[in-house]
């Protein structure tokens, strides 16, 4: 693993910046993003219906801080906190 964004890692939206959303202030706040691996973030871009239902994409009407999160390759599921940690329960934009 490396340290160069766009190549070893990606930084994801959960909700996506399209359709408006990238004018939205909460657009970049940690419950918004997580870092995937290339692979990782080419799956969930591809397969998005899968993305959805383990969190890793919120609808544009959605609030990322209140949609679990499937993590460590579906042992846990998480909530993303405005300090860019985890949670076992939701909280706020």
């Amino acid at each position: 693993t490396g340290d160069r964004r766009g190549t070893d890692w990606h930084l994801h939206h959960r909700r996506p910046r399209g359709a408006g959303g990238s004018k939205r202030e909460d657009t970049n706040m940690p419950q918004n993003l997580g870092v995937l691996c290339p692979e990782c973030h080419r799956t969930v871009e591809g397969h998005r219906a899968d993305a959805l239902h383990d969190g890793w994409l919120v609808p544009q009407s959605g609030d990322p801080a209140q949609v679990a999160v499937v993590v460590d390759r579906g042992s846990r599921i998480v909530y993303f906190t405005p300090d860019a940690t985890y949670s076992q329960t939701p909280g706020e934009l």
